[in-house]
């Protein structure tokens, strides 16, 4: 058993020298300059899931193309790495161990991940991109970014495990990231504290990997992203000093948006900060960033057409009219709403379009109940962030920054904060937003000092970290000998039963269970009668999945009328 963890490690270790080695590439082809080496495992991250989408147009994400990728991938980080070989593997190493004690053993998968994340991979690795696919499953509409890479790192050698490894290799690597960025002694000191602030958000409101899915790791993308505005656009005073970073600050802001919808509000961000800096639309047009950049944003948009019929499921205005459409973003967009409103906390109203129109009884509703659980999360994580200021300042001079651009990206933050609230209010949904918007008010009205005792830090951090650890190695413990097929040495990754499943037109399954894991069947967990008739043809050696069912089909199946 202990060398089966062994080789875990060892598999993580080469995956993350993977990683790298694409980051690397994307790097020197694109003049991004890192701060260390744990960004290059991000922008890899990156990179791998745009080669993952743009080869799904045309083939599977098998394993011999993934295992030429991981191949590739190592090459590129040796030669890219010659220099500094032993530092890069050094901190490789630590954002190893970090996966490790995160991910092992770790219990996940429902619901989200085994209703469509994973079957989600599995269909990228036995299918080209298939038409209409949402038409057996609403949710393949809303798939994320990290599905695809996800499935580019399945090369089978541990089972499928590979495609467990990417949220976590982003967790670790901002871990990484940030510290490194506190003890840096060259950074600006203004800098750390907000360093402080965004590691403890993570360890203290992220720090479980069975409740990543897809909102965390969002959340975690935006404070990578929104450090650099803050150290660049509030820190450095020159307005007038161009935005060193606005390659890498693009490719984060669509990264983003690949994988949280919510996030593409960014956008407002972004144009806040071209008009700042004084940045020319026909600058970015001449960068090789924003160029690669579009043919991303593009791809991605097309697939969602060919996926679900819609630009940017579920938003209703974004759909086409195509043979494979089935108006199924209008149940799922209004089911969303309501149920991000409260509407199972309540029995006054059944009808979801109707509890929605009414302000009054879903606010009520959502005060009593999920109001209250997000002010106890906000409570808990905002006392550690200011209690961690006054513990480790030795300064009592204060910085002060810019007022108007301050201000400016106050404002655009609280209107992400309303729109959030308006249509939906979740803490996993807008947790980014809401702790970003209270640390500006730090930074303007609590105001940061100029100087912090690092052994201050170094304690505090010691004990958060301790008591993280403590808490990972007796999980692991705890884990390490349950008796079910659903999990094994490594992490909970259950192998669907075939023998469960009734064979439709051999072309997909419905699970008897309401899950369906990782399947190598195009599989779905919604019950026949909830889809109603699907057709199915072969155009080109491409799967078309369509609708039969009548046009109002999905009010009636979820009573919308």
């Amino acid at each position: 058993m202990l060398l089966s963890y062994f080789f875990s490690f060892l598999y993580i270790f080469i995956l993350s020298i993977v990683i790298c080695g694409w980051g690397n590439l994307a790097n020197f082809q694109f003049k991004i300059k890192n701060f260390c080496i744990s960004e290059n495992v991000i922008l890899g991250l990156f990179s791998l899931g745009a080669i993952s989408l743009f080869f799904n147009f045309f083939i599977s994400i098998n394993y011999i193309l993934n295992s030429s990728i991981i191949f590739l991938g190592v090459f590129l980080f040796f030669f890219f790495n010659k220099t500094k070989l032993k530092k890069s593997l050094i901190s490789l190493l630590i954002i190893t161990v970090i996966s490790f004690i995160t991910i092992t053993n770790a219990t996940i998968f429902l619901p989200d991940a085994a209703v469509y994340h994973l079957p989600y991979i599995g269909i990228l690795n036995e299918n080209k991109i298939i038409f209409g696919l949402n038409n057996i499953n609403l949710r393949y509409g809303q798939i994320s970014f990290f599905q695809y890479i996800s499935a580019i790192l399945n090369i089978d050698i541990l089972g499928s495990v590979g495609i467990l490894f990417p949220s976590i290799f982003l967790f670790s690597s901002l871990v990484f990231f940030f510290l490194k960025d506190i003890f840096e002694k060259q950074n600006i000191k203004s800098t750390k504290i907000i360093s402080l602030f965004f590691l403890l958000i993570i360890l203290v409101d992220m720090n479980r990997y069975s409740e990543f899915g897809n909102d965390e790791i969002g959340h975690m993308i935006f404070l990578y992203f929104n450090f650099y505005i803050i150290k660049e656009l509030i820190f450095y005073l020159n307005k007038d000093k161009y935005f060193l970073n606005i390659n890498k600050l693009i490719y984060v802001a669509l990264f983003l948006f690949l994988t949280k919808l919510i996030y593409a509000l960014v956008i407002v961000t972004l144009i806040y900060i071209f008009i700042v800096k004084k940045i020319k639309i026909t600058e970015l047009l001449n960068s090789k960033a924003s160029l690669v950049s579009l043919m991303i944003l593009i791809a991605w948009l097309t697939k969602n057409i060919i996926v679900s019929g819609c630009i940017i499921y579920p938003i209703s205005f974004s759909c086409v009219s195509v043979e494979w459409s089935n108006n199924g973003f209008i149940p799922e967009s209004i089911l969303t709403e309501a149920w991000a409103k409260g509407y199972p906390d309540q029995n006054e109203i059944t009808n979801y379009q109707d509890y929605i129109s009414n302000h009054y009884i879903w606010l009520k509703t959502w005060l009593n109940n999920h109001g209250i659980f997000i002010l106890k999360k906000l409570t808990v994580t905002l006392s550690i962030l200011i209690f961690a200021l006054i513990v480790v300042r030795s300064s009592k001079i204060i910085d002060k920054f810019e007022t108007n651009i301050t201000y400016g990206f106050l404002a655009i933050n609280f209107l992400y904060i309303l729109i959030w609230f308006l249509k939906f209010p979740v803490y996993r949904f807008g947790s980014g937003y809401l702790l970003l918007f209270f640390i500006l008010l730090i930074i303007k009205f609590i105001q940061l000092p100029t100087s912090f005792d690092y052994k201050k830090i170094k304690i505090f951090l010691s004990i958060l970290f301790v008591v993280i650890i403590i808490k990972n190695v007796n999980r692991i413990y705890k884990n390490h000998n349950i008796k079910n097929k659903n999990n094994n040495f490594f992490a909970s990754l259950p192998d669907i039963n075939k023998t469960s499943l009734s064979d439709i037109e051999s072309q997909f399954t419905y699970s008897d269970t309401k899950y369906c894991y990782y399947s190598r069947n195009v599989c779905t967990s919604t019950p026949k009668k909830t889809l109603g008739k699907i057709g199915y043809k072969n155009v080109l050696n491409y799967k078309i999945f369509y609708s039969k069912n009548e046009k109002n089909w999905w009010y009636k199946v979820y009573n919308l009328d």
